[in-house]
Order: structure tokens, then C-alpha cells, then sequence
């Protein structure tokens, strides 16, 4: 059984939406999705995700961490792009597409962390009912890096840390804080 069906997301014209939302519908409407980025803070690693994908193209969501906000950008970009040429990512599945000279690997999302992540995706769709990847990139040594929060070591390269196992809810002032990232956004 698929527990992804039937989304219910937003459009641009729906007469609810601020002129916020409505920009960045436009833009989704316009691209066939939206790259929200959310910058590095003293709440975790600058990261960046899709919405519209799965809607578009019956394609899970992609989100990426710990890179620089522009470079995160376009890989989300660049996935979206071959996805509407016709590739299909799956949990498991490496590309050598995206950073020349490495491979990149797509790691399912647990739904359980759409809320710490996927703000304006929840918002679009409705609920927590699509699913999603983390495209995880590799080291300068082509190490695979499976968790999440994200540290940059010049010397060393992109170094991918991850979320634990357990599920740890956000205190208030997390949900807060992460309320406000939402109006953080860059165009795609």
C-alpha cells in the first residue's frame, strides 16, 4: 500500500495565500517546483529541499545539507532537471551526474523529520504525506556521508554528519524558530 496518495497542494490562486506564498507558488507554477534554502545557524546546518516534485512528477522530494546555500541550490536544481528529463531516483541509487568526478547516493527521509526540515513542503501538500530523499555528496576522499547536520573542513572536504536514530520533538522555541525559517527563501 502506498501511503503517498492523493496530495492536496496549494496553487497560486487560491485566495487564502499572503503575497508570500503566492510569489513563491508562482515560481513553483513557472519551474515545476520551488527550492526553499535555509541558512546555517546556531540551530543547525544551512540546508536545502524541493517541494512540487512529487506533485510534477511523481518524484519524492529532494533535500540536501552542510554545502554552500548557492551550490545546495543548484544540485537540488540540477536533480529537478533530470528528474523532468525523465530519471527517477530511488532510496539507495548513486549518480555520478551531479559533482563531476564523484558519486552522490539518495537516502530515504523518515516522514518523522518532515518537521525539523520540509517546512514550506508540509505547507504546500497539506501534510507529511510525500516522500522524500536526501541526496548525501562525498568527501574529497569519496567517502560516503550518511547523517545529516553538516560541518564544511577545508582541509578535509564536506563532512556529512547525521540525525540520530531516535526522534527527539522541538522544544517551543525550536518550533519557533523553525516557523521563521520558513520566510527564509531563495529563488529558485
Amino acid at each position: 500500500m502506498n501511503p503517498y496518495t492523493d496530495p492536496m497542494s496549494r496553487r497560486s490562486t487560491d485566495a487564502s495565500l499572503d503575497e508570500t506564498e503566492r510569489d513563491v507558488l508562482k515560481r513553483r507554477e513557472e519551474h515545476g517546483w520551488f527550492v526553499n534554502v535555509i541558512a546555517e545557524d546556531e540551530v543547525g546546518p544551512g540546508f536545502a529541499y524541493s517541494f512540487g516534485l512529487y506533485e510534477e512528477f511523481s518524484h519524492p522530494e529532494v533535500i540536501i545539507f552542510g554545502l554552500p546555500n548557492d551550490t545546495m541550490q543548484t544540485l537540488v536544481n540540477d536533480v529537478g532537471n533530470h528528474i523532468r528529463a525523465g530519471t527517477k531516483y530511488s532510496a539507495g541509487d548513486r549518480t555520478n551526474d551531479l559533482i563531476e568526478g564523484y558519486t552522490c547516493i539518495f537516502r530515504e527521509v523518515n516522514p518523522v523529520h518532515y518537521a525539523e526540515t520540509f517546512t514550506w513542503a508540509m505547507w504546500f501538500y497539506g501534510n507529511r504525506n510525500f516522500p522524500a530523499l536526501q541526496l548525501v555528496w562525498p568527501d574529497k576522499h569519496s567517502n560516503e556521508h550518511l547523517k545529516c547536520s553538516a560541518t564544511v573542513r577545508e582541509e578535509q572536504g564536506p563532512e556529512v554528519t547525521a540525525h540520530a536514530a531516535e526522534y527527539t520533538p522541538l522544544s517551543s522555541e525550536e518550533e519557533a524558530n523553525q516557523k521563521s525559517r520558513k520566510n527564509n527563501l531563495l529563488k529558485t
